[in-house]
């Protein structure tokens, strides 16, 4: 087999293993409060937390997750404080955030000044 081949295969392998598991992370089932028990060591701060993090909240995907953290940025950006979200109702000024999930989250929140001074 001539080398070209050989690395042409290799890379086709390569993407297809790549496509495969940005899908299987993309399609990952959404977890109720009650399967958040078992995850979740402690409350999240979503004004200091990854949106590794916030995914681990009931009703929060990844892109929900993605834009609490853009949105904190850019309200830093704008107002220098550090403080974004007060309350888990601040959290429906991002898109996708209605009432039913600042409900399912809000056991799972906690709202630290302190922390986001040490991020």
């Amino acid at each position: 087999m001539k080398a070209g081949n050989l690395q042409m295969r290799g890379l086709v392998v390569a993407v297809f293993l790549c496509v495969v598991t940005a899908a299987c992370l993309t399609f990952e089932p959404r977890r109720t409060g009650s399967e958040v028990t078992g995850l979740l060591e402690g409350k999240i701060n979503p004004n200091v937390a990854p949106a590794a993090s916030l995914v681990r909240l009931p009703r929060i995907g990844w892109a929900r997750a993605q834009a609490i953290v853009v949105c904190r940025q850019r309200s830093r950006e704008a107002t220098g404080d550090g403080v974004v979200f007060q309350c888990p109702d601040d959290l429906q000024q991002i898109k996708g955030i209605g009432a039913r999930t600042v409900e399912d989250v809000t056991d799972w929140l906690q709202f630290d000044s302190a922390a986001v001074g040490a991020e």
